[in-house]
């Protein structure tokens, strides 16, 4: 299958169903279980039928299935990207630079409040989940903006 195939049959759905369902398990991550509860957390609660630990694994086999399919939808553009690149032309394509800053950010903060679970910092975990939760609400917003200019391209 060649790699135009590929990004419309494989890449791009498992794209948008990944950061869809990624986004939504992290609404409801940020909305059902922390928002005004002050740090603590009641890990018996229900939202939608799940507790917040199957909420929060849901969530990270999805962020890490997510991480995989970006890592192969720049591997499958990088005629694209090295164009861009060597003809310095990142300026124009500014959208393109924010969304990549943005998921590199979030990822990095989202992964690191994994590295800090279970050590006993609790307060430098919740420092970084509150940097991944501001920093993923304007991916979503650029993510969103991103998908609707190209979604032609996409179906």
């Amino acid at each position: 299958m060649d790699k135009r195939k590929i990004r419309r049959w494989v890449l791009n759905p498992l794209l948008l169903a990944c950061g869809g369902a990624v986004a939504v398990s992290g609404f409801v991550l940020q909305l059902g279980f922390h928002v005004g509860h002050h740090g603590g957390i009641n890990h018996s609660q229900l939202v939608w039928g799940w507790n917040h630990g199957a909420w929060s694994l849901f969530h990270k086999i999805l962020c890490v299935v997510f991480t995989v399919a970006v890592v192969l939808h720049l591997a499958v553009n990088i005629k694209w990207i090295r164009a861009v690149i060597v003809r310095h032309i990142l300026l124009k394509q500014t959208q393109v630079c924010i969304v990549s800053v943005l998921f590199v950010l979030a990822a990095l903060t989202g992964f690191a409040a994994w590295a800090f679970d279970g050590t006993g910092m609790h307060y430098v975990r919740k420092g970084f989940i509150e940097i991944h939760d501001k920093i993923t609400l304007f991916l979503v917003v650029f993510l969103v903006l991103h998908v609707w200019k190209r979604f032609r391209r996409l179906v």
